[in-house]
């Protein structure tokens, strides 16, 4: 199923229900709603304000329940200005909620669209680059070749797309009527009238007088300002602290300097940001700063980053509250739709606010709490302008150091790795030692992307330029236990001797923190090695040095240290956390029940672990080595409980995850299990044991959770009795893994 956000939105927000909420649409959405099926493709256009978005979204309630994969909503103004294609197909892919295909990104989406009966809406199309827009040009074409048989799109856009045989509607302005109501005192709206018979667009007749002795007025102040929902519903919120006259005489004003001139009246929208200089002037100046957050802002990042002079912090949130209550703020922190531009071009120092924006974000970042997405991206693009200094993008490298692994929710592995490249190769430079952690996590964020050898590369690059002084020997321990889960997924033979290095710079950098942060990830790769007491060793230094920031790893290691009870104990205060701490926890206690025997509660938890790896909290976490963890668990759990066939499948998933990483440790253990699974019904059954054998004699890893007497017993009575020559010969074991997957496929 896709993506349902659109729908529940639509069915929660007072915003879309009462303000925007459609006031005088109701020909519109009939006249669409007959469109839509007709066309499949539809393409709002219209100027800023006119309304488009907020029709665009009453349409996919509308229709939402014709559509059995639902709605999904693409917000394009999300992407910075110079958003690629790849971008844009980025987008999409999150809206729908998919996962990133063999094929690419666009091709992934494409196939959603021609296979699924879904409804897709693309709000702010128009500000993309032509590159980005040739990606929803696309998806158009997919849509109208499928002729109405996949998915349904509608986009936003102030102007066509010029595709071939595009159907583009006009939004007009609200007729007489109903923008009056929009400046009237408001009440919540009933549910459109669509399902009786379609009535003319100006068969509504003007309300009768509100009592004020003003009707007359209004329908000239709706007049004045054009139709234009934005206009007017700025003008409806000002009514409660101004009279209908002062704001019809100050627009008329307006209207006869531009008749004096001979100019013509302008858009909608210049007339809305003329009703907003009405506001009182410290409103008018902190609405203008608004403009420099991307998205939901917090009354605290607001106080931060807009209270100074004029304003102080601490009158912040009255203001806020105030803008909330006029409507030109939303209940979420963000301007109200159209507004931005306006009032970007009421800020009087743009690049002030946004070098506060980064300073906040930076700060948040270092104190271990974590800005918004949006707020970050924000941040980091204004830091890494092609024009910025060095000191900005020094600040952009301390934010991607401090911001950890994920950079923001909703961001994942290949969009982190593309911010950090870009600070790496500004060409205003950065010193050595953050030019060090930059590769560093750049090597990370490729291991997780599964690229290896480029992951080794930038570790590598990470320990030259790293110093000899305390925080470079911290640096150097925690790079060394990078490469360490490198040659320990690829067996490689120095493995053991690199942990012993890494523990040794930990330990020299006399940094309690590098103890506490490298030591239990190398303590994970003697468990993984059959090391347990060493690794148990280990762990009791880290511990001894101070609080875990990895909680999890030490659970894993009680855990292969055959101590399922203390694993369950450290996991069970990390079980309502999510992204990879969560995921990673859930799957060492659901090990940890299999153990102890209770396989229904293993299931349960395993699977809470894999929707939260998969799932939209933790978008970094769909990594290949975590996805593979899971289904081996998965693999066991169902080879306890008597399920032979689902067993198989998660192996053969295993096996299939670690061949395409070249995840030799995964990938033995995945054999072992396929031994013991097909030992007695496979036809290759004597293959399978010889590759096991040999996999397992070349590599040195143990059988776990066999015993490996266990599996040698196995492998001897189907005839594999053999010993490969000694040395270590890096493409032989992957290759006979992937021998061994053929063999389970076939």
């Amino acid at each position: 199923m896709l993506d349902l956000r659109l729908r529940d939105t639509l069915d929660t927000s007072p915003l879309l229900a009462s303000r925007r909420g459609l006031v005088g649409r109701d020909a519109e959405l009939r006249e669409l709603a007959g469109l839509l099926p007709a066309y499949g493709a539809l393409t709002l256009t219209g100027p800023a304000g006119m309304g488009k978005s907020a029709l665009a979204r009453g349409l996919a309630g509308l229709l939402g329940p014709r559509y059995p994969d639902g709605c999904a909503f693409a917000d394009c103004a999300a992407l910075p200005p110079d958003a690629a294609s790849g971008a844009a197909a980025d987008l999409l892919l999150s809206a729908l909620r998919l996962g990133r295909g063999p094929s690419g990104p666009l091709s992934t989406v494409l196939g959603a669209v021609r296979d699924r009966r879904a409804l897709l809406v693309l709000d702010h199309v128009g500000q993309l680059t032509a590159g980005a827009r040739r990606a929803v040009e696309d998806v158009v074409r997919a849509v109208r070749a499928g002729d109405g048989e996949g998915a349904h799109v509608v986009v936003v856009s102030r102007d066509p797309l010029g595709t071939e045989g595009e159907r583009v509607w006009q939004v007009p302005p609200l007729d007489g009527a109903a923008a009056v109501r929009l400046l009237l005192p408001r009440q919540a709206p009933g549910p459109p009238a669509l399902l009786g018979p379609p009535a003319p667009r100006h068969a509504a007749q003007p309300p009768a007088p509100d009592g004020t002795g003003e009707p007359d007025t209004r329908a000239e102040l709706a007049e004045l300002l054009g139709g234009v929902p934005l206009a007017l519903e700025l003008a409806g919120a000002l009514l409660g602290r101004i009279s209908v006259r002062r704001l019809r005489d100050h627009l008329r004003r307006r209207r006869d300097l531009h008749a004096a001139f001979g100019l013509p009246w302008p858009s909608g929208e210049r007339v809305a940001d003329w009703v907003a200089d009405l506001l009182p002037a410290r409103e008018s100046v902190l609405l203008g700063r608004m403009a420099v957050f991307p998205g939901p802002a917090g009354p605290d990042a607001v106080a931060a980053v807009c209270g100074h002079a004029p304003l102080s912090a601490g009158e912040v949130p009255e203001l806020l509250k105030s803008l909330t209550a006029a409507g030109l703020l939303t209940e979420a922190g963000t301007l109200r739709p159209g507004l931005t531009e306006s009032c970007a071009a009421r800020c009087e120092d743009p690049g002030l606010l946004r070098d506060r924006l980064l300073a906040y974000c930076l700060l948040t970042a270092l104190e271990g709490r974590r800005p918004s997405a949006a707020d970050t991206l924000a941040a980091l693009g204004w830091a890494l302008r092609p024009d910025a200094g060095p000191a900005a993008v020094r600040a952009a490298a301390d934010l991607l150091d401090a911001a950890g692994a994920d950079l923001a929710d909703d961001t994942g592995p290949a969009e982190a790795l593309a911010w950090t490249l870009r600070a790496l190769h500004h060409p205003a430079g950065l010193p050595r030692h953050e030019a060090g952690l930059l590769h560093a996590r750049a090597g990370a964020l490729k291991a997780r992307i599964g690229d290896d050898a480029e992951a080794r590369a930038h570790y590598e690059t990470a320990l030259g330029l790293f110093g000899v002084e305390p925080r470079g020997l911290r640096r150097r321990a925690e790079v060394l236990g990078l490469l360490v889960g490198l040659d320990l997924s690829a067996a490689h033979p120095s493995t053991a001797a690199l942990v012993a290095g890494a523990a040794a710079e930990a330990r020299a950098s006399g940094d309690p923190r590098a103890i506490t942060a490298v030591l239990p990830s190398l303590a994970v790769a003697l468990a993984h090695l059959g090391r347990e007491q060493d690794a148990l060793d280990l762990l009791a230094e880290a511990e001894a040095a101070g609080p875990l920031p990895a909680p999890e790893e030490a659970a894993f290691v009680h855990l292969r240290a055959g101590d399922p009870v203390e694993c369950l104990a450290r996991t069970a205060p990390l079980t309502s956390r999510g992204g990879l701490v969560g995921a990673r926890a859930l799957l060492a206690r659901g090990w940890a029940r299999m153990v102890g025997g209770d396989l229904p509660e293993a299931a349960e938890t395993l699977a809470r672990g894999e929707d939260l790896a998969t799932g939209a909290g933790a978008p970094a976490i769909g990594a290949p080595a975590l996805l593979a963890a899971f289904d081996e668990a998965f693999a066991h759990a169902a080879r306890l409980s008597g399920d032979a066939p689902s067993a198989a499948r998660r192996t053969a998933r295993t096996l299939r995850r670690a061949v395409e990483r070249r995840d030799v440790l995964t990938g033995v253990r995945a054999g072992c299990l396929a031994l013991v699974l097909h030992a007695d019904t496979h036809p290759e059954a004597e293959r399978i044991a010889g590759i096991v054998r040999e996999c397992r004699l070349r590599t040195g890893l143990p059988a776990w959770p066999f015993p490996d007497a266990e599996i040698a017993e196995l492998e001897e009575a189907l005839g594999a009795t053999g010993v490969p020559p000694a040395g270590w010969y890096p493409d032989i074991v992957p290759a006979l893994l992937a021998e061994l997957l053929d063999l389970l496929e076939s």
